[in-house]
């Protein structure tokens, strides 16, 4: 899951930058689902993201990154 400012609907295509420790990578995802609460002050909404397109390498760092946080 993830927070965008903005509501994107299901089935939008995104391109990101995801910053790592100091490391960018770049993805392509498709939103599954969004929710949020507009209207409301510094609200963000949340999406759930299938990812399309992950270069071997940024795999590598995203779940590398994602172990750690998850062993402490």
């Amino acid at each position: 899951m993830v927070e965008f400012a903005n509501q994107y609907p299901s089935g939008t295509q995104l391109e990101l930058v995801i910053s790592l420790e100091g490391k960018s990578i770049r993805a392509e995802a498709k939103v599954i689902w969004s929710r949020g609460s507009p209207g409301q002050p510094d609200s963000a909404y949340q999406h759930g993201l299938e990812f399309i397109h992950l270069e071997l390498g940024a795999k590598v760092e995203l779940t590398s990154f994602i172990g750690n946080l998850s062993c402490g």
